[in-house]
């Protein structure tokens, strides 16, 4: 199996898709049990845009991925895909499988949002500040999350308590707080 996967991969490189789709389910086919095969397979498959195929090979044969990488692998596959409902029960599994893992509530955070159930996100995100109070990603992703709702003195007063939690990190606030391009009108 090993040696179908690298040859797919190679056949990547040559940008023979085909090619590599074809070596990568015989990989997979010898292995199925191969968990970095069956995301490599996956991630073909949404390249050449076959995503029921890719959710049906993270999924495999339990109806469940097999590991982290894979959930949030499916989780993106749904939320690119307006699968919100699918999305958010994907994150939440894995938040449940991996409570300390932050791309685990950011991901149950962003589809919450996605949603339109922001006291819901906002929630995700103050969880996940119990487990890594110093990750001032979470503060900025709350107040980017009050601004895209126009509320201007709720996201000041994120800036604000993250400032008096993190008193030693102003310039990494600093570089929080600034406006990506997106916010220029």
């Amino acid at each position: 199996a090993h040696l179908h996967y690298r040859l797919a991969h190679l056949a990547v490189q040559d940008q023979d898709m085909e090619r590599a789709l074809e070596l990568a389910r015989q990989g997979f086919a010898l292995d199925p049990d191969d968990v970095d095969g069956r995301l490599f397979l996956a991630r073909l498959y949404r390249l050449v845009r076959q995503d029921h195929a890719a959710e049906a090979v993270l999924l495999g044969e339990a109806g469940v991925p097999p590991n982290a990488e894979a959930a949030l692998l499916l989780y993106q596959l749904y939320l690119e895909k307006g699968r919100f409902n699918d999305a958010l029960r994907t994150a939440k599994a894995l938040r449940a499988k991996e409570p300390e893992m932050l791309g685990a509530a950011m991901a149950v955070a962003a589809a919450d949002e996605s949603m339109g159930r922001y006291p819901e996100a906002e929630e995700a995100l103050r969880d996940a500040l119990k487990d890594h109070p110093n990750r001032i990603v979470i503060y900025s992703r709350l107040a980017r999350m009050r601004r895209s709702q126009g509320d201007r003195a709720g996201e000041a007063a994120l800036y604000r308590e993250m400032l008096e939690e993190r008193p030693g990190q102003y310039g990494n606030c600093l570089l929080y707080t600034s406006p990506s391009p997106l916010d220029r009108g």
